[in-house]
């Protein structure tokens, strides 16, 4: 299956659009994180089915980094953002956090098509990389 990863131009160096060649830029591939600063106890790839990087762009000027990947959907280090927090957080842990989440962005109503992945992404399943205009919502802030 064919995801997604966002990330700002800030942690890759590049701010020209266009497209780069990931082993230039990320040898070991993505690496887990804790990008959203959740607690997690152990860091993971975040990535969506989305390849756009939504409506809430800040500006003609404001540009981020796609990743495009391909991971077999039978990969068991894939899984489900929703079934991943809510096996992390618990059920009631997870239900608070996703009101409060729609009460500050309404147009973001469920985890849409949203996955972790559970280990590193290596650079032989990253089949593009390219900078482009808009930056996603959850990276308003870092930008």
């Amino acid at each position: 299956m064919i995801l997604y990863h966002f990330t700002t131009v800030a942690a890759l160096g590049v701010t020209t659009p266009g497209e780069y060649a990931v082993e230039d830029i990320w040898p070991d591939g993505i690496l887990p994180s804790d990008a959203f600063e959740v607690g997690l106890s152990t860091p993971v790839v975040w990535l969506t089915a989305d390849p756009e990087p939504g409506a809430a762009a800040l500006g003609a000027h404001s540009r981020c980094v796609r990743f495009r990947v391909r991971i077999p959907s039978t990969d068991r280090k894939l899984v489900p953002c929703e079934k991943f927090m809510v096996q992390t957080f618990g059920r009631d842990t997870y239900a608070s956090t996703m009101e409060d989440t729609i009460r500050r962005r309404p147009d973001w109503r469920r985890p849409r098509p949203w996955w972790v992945y559970r280990a590193p992404i290596p650079v032989s399943q990253i089949t593009g990389l390219d900078v482009v205009d808009g930056v996603p919502w959850w990276l308003d802030e870092e930008c």
